[in-house]
C-alpha cells in the first residue's frame, strides 16, 4: 500500500495531468534540463552528504516568444503539520540550522551542540523544494535564472477514493535577480 506521502504526490500528479501539464518524477531531473540532472545530481543532498537530489515532482515553464523557461521544484509530504517550517524569529523558511544541544546518549543519530541540522529540508515539503531551487540557482553550471518551488502536502485519506481529502499547497518564487529572497505566491496556495 502508498504511504501517504505517495498518495499526495499521486494527487497532484493527477491534478496536473486535468490541466494538461506535463510533469517529471524523481528520477527525470536530466529530461526537465540537462543542466538540472547534473547539478541535482553533484550537490549536497537534503541530509547534507552526497547522494543525488529527487525533488519528487519537477515541471518546465516555457514562455517561448520571451524565451523564458523557469523551472518548478515539487516536494510531497504526508503529515501533520509538514508543510512548511519557519523561523520563528525571522519568519523566513528554515534550512540549516544547528543543534542548540548535545543529544542524548543512545539516540539513534547522535549529535553534538553546533552541529548542523537538515531536519527542517528533510522533514518539511516547502523546505525540502526550496533547498533544491537554492542548489539549481547557486550553481554556475544551471542556466536558469529563476526557480518556483513549491511544497505539497496532506494528512487524511478518503476511505471510498483511497485519496488525500485535505491537501494542501504553498508556492514560491526564487530568482537571482532577487537577490535569492523566496517571494510567497499566493495564487497558487491551497488550503
Amino acid at each position: 500500500m502508498a504511504s501517504k506521502e505517495e498518495k499526495v504526490e499521486e494527487y497532484f500528479k493527477a491534478e496536473l495531468d486535468k490541466l494538461g501539464i506535463k510533469h517529471y518524477g524523481k528520477t527525470q531531473a536530466s529530461e526537465v534540463s540537462p543542466s538540472i540532472g547534473k547539478v541535482l545530481a553533484e550537490a549536497p543532498s537534503k541530509s547534507g552528504g552526497s547522494g543525488i537530489n529527487y525533488p519528487d515532482i519537477m515541471l518546465m515553464l516555457n514562455y517561448d516568444k520571451l524565451n523564458r523557461h523557469i523551472p518548478v521544484m515539487i516536494e510531497a509530504k504526508g503529515g501533520k503539520n509538514k508543510l512548511e517550517s519557519l523561523d520563528t524569529k525571522t519568519g523566513k523558511i528554515k534550512q540549516v540550522t544547528t543543534y542548540e544541544s548535545d543529544s542524548k546518549p543512545g539516540t539513534k543519530n547522535p549529535h553534538k551542540k553546533g552541529d548542523l541540522n537538515y531536519n527542517a529540508i528533510k522533514d518539511f515539503a516547502v523546505n525540502g523544494a526550496y533547498h533544491y531551487a537554492k542548489v539549481i540557482l547557486e550553481s554556475e553550471d544551471c542556466d536558469f535564472d529563476e526557480v518556483i518551488f513549491i511544497g505539497i502536502n496532506g494528512t487524511t485519506l478518503d476511505k471510498d477514493t483511497n485519496e488525500i481529502s485535505d491537501p494542501e499547497q504553498k508556492a514560491y518564487y526564487l530568482s537571482r535577480n532577487n537577490k535569492m529572497q523566496p517571494k510567497h505566491i499566493e495564487e497558487l496556495d491551497v488550503q
